[in-house]
This record gives C-alpha cells, sequence and structure tokens, in this order.
C-alpha cells in the first residue's frame, strides 16, 4: 500500500471553502473515476503558526500503476483543479509517497 501526501494552504473564509470542495466536490470525484487500486482518502488539518489552514491529504493506492492511473506519468506532480488553486495561497507542486507497511487497528 502506498500514500500520497500532499499539503495546501488556505487563509481565512477560504480555509472553510476549500474544504467544501474538497470533501464534496474533488474527492467524491476522484473516487467516482473508479481507479483501479484507489483505497479512499484522509484529510487532515492544522492551523498554521503565523494564521491560515494547512491541508494534508493522504491519497492511498495499491501501486504505482494505481498512482499512474489517477495523475498520470509524472507520479509525484500535484493533481490540483482550477478551483482549487483560486481558494489555496500556497501548495506543494508535488507530492510525496510513502509505502505502508504496517497498519494499526
Amino acid at each position: 500500500m502506498i500514500a500520497r501526501v500532499w499539503n495546501g494552504r488556505a487563509e481565512g473564509a477560504q480555509a472553510a471553502a476549500y474544504r467544501t470542495l474538497l470533501t464534496e466536490t474533488i474527492m467524491p470525484g476522484i473516487a467516482a473515476r473508479g481507479i483501479d487500486g484507489y483505497f479512499g482518502y484522509e484529510l487532515w488539518e492544522r492551523d498554521a503558526p503565523d494564521g491560515g489552514t494547512i491541508f494534508t491529504t493522504v491519497l492511498r493506492f495499491c501501486s504505482e500503476d494505481a498512482i499512474e492511473g489517477f495523475v498520470g506519468k509524472d507520479l509525484t506532480r500535484a493533481n490540483l483543479p482550477e478551483a482549487a488553486l483560486k481558494l489555496l495561497s500556497d501548495w506543494d507542486t508535488h507530492a510525496v509517497h510513502y509505502v505502508i507497511n504496517r497498519s494499526f487497528e
């Protein structure tokens, strides 16, 4: 299992709008694509020390082939729709991948 981790930041009211866009449109849209080997996501949030909200998305895939089905040949490039870019003040241009070796229940 591979965790694809990405971070973005939104300021003030834009944070609530981004959270809504992410949870009601972007993530359901990814699930609707029916990507073989995609196993869902987690959304993490924290307050930035200097204001704003930092969002971390963790998408789970079974393999690099599954990630390629999501983002294409450049496995680490960020995959952001235009609507998200309008709400974010800063974002990672690339995601980081981690191998999940063990899950705790």
